[in-house]
């Protein structure tokens, strides 16, 4: 088994998931991590990943996009045809 290491701050996972740190920080005070990934609390209060952190967010953000095109080609499925539009009727004002 290979030792883990929690040497990824949270400005840089927040630079690889392209948001602010504080978007992680607040998200991992309301529940306790970021998109499955948990993080180790140091001592000086400050937060530490671990080293792979971007491959699982990767995963993450991957299966995300795919379970957004599936629901999006359910629903493309699903969805009945738009009805034609009608042209809107112009009127003139009295001379």
């Amino acid at each position: 088994m290979s030792k883990v290491e929690w040497n990824m701050t949270t400005e840089k996972l927040a630079e690889l998931a392209q948001v602010k740190p504080r978007t992680i920080i607040a998200l991992v005070s309301s529940t306790g991590g970021f998109y499955g990934l948990i993080p180790r609390k140091l001592h000086n209060g400050k937060l530490a990943w671990r080293s792979d952190s971007q491959e699982q967010l990767f995963a993450v953000a991957e299966r995300k996009a795919a379970q957004k095109r599936q629901r999006q080609a359910v629903e493309a499925e699903s969805a009945p045809p738009e009805p034609a539009r009608k042209k809107p009727v112009i009127t003139r004002r009295p001379a």
